[in-house]
């Protein structure tokens, strides 16, 4: 409950979403790396409780940025499809990469996406030059 108050009070015109997305994902990425990699019940247990602020945090900025880049409403629909296709074939690819490589391994892959995430997201949030056409 606390990271979508902290998101929407942060969003009011105190944090960019470029800010928030450059503090989430890395964080994201981190506490998967903690919670596949750590050696001590407290760094996982830091990982674990980090992981859902993170995620929740970033999702009103994500949003925001979507609703900006497209009003039809069809991107807000796959997002939240693609939320949905994640949560349901997820523990079965993070379960099947588990028993083939380890936990380590998983902790890498976490952090792997999660950097693919943080490019993908600067370049959505990538401020738009305007074109000029040359005459001629």
């Amino acid at each position: 409950l606390l990271a979508p108050l902290v998101s929407g009070f942060l969003s009011a015109g105190r944090m960019s979403a470029r800010t928030a997305i450059l503090l989430s994902v890395p964080l994201f990425g981190l506490c998967i790396f903690l919670i596949a990699s750590s050696g001590t019940k407290l760094l996982f247990s830091a990982g674990v409780l980090l992981q859902p602020f993170s995620v929740m945090f970033v999702i009103p900025f994500y949003l925001g940025t979507i609703v900006k880049q497209d009003q039809s409403g069809r991107a807000i629909g796959a997002s939240s499809a693609f939320l949905m296709v994640g949560s349901a074939i997820g523990p079965s690819v993070g379960g099947l990469i588990m028993d083939k490589a380890g936990l380590p391994v998983l902790g890498i892959v976490g952090a792997l996406t999660a950097a693919l995430i943080l490019i993908m997201s600067l370049v959505l949030i990538a401020p738009r030059r305007a074109y000029s056409q040359s005459p001629g």
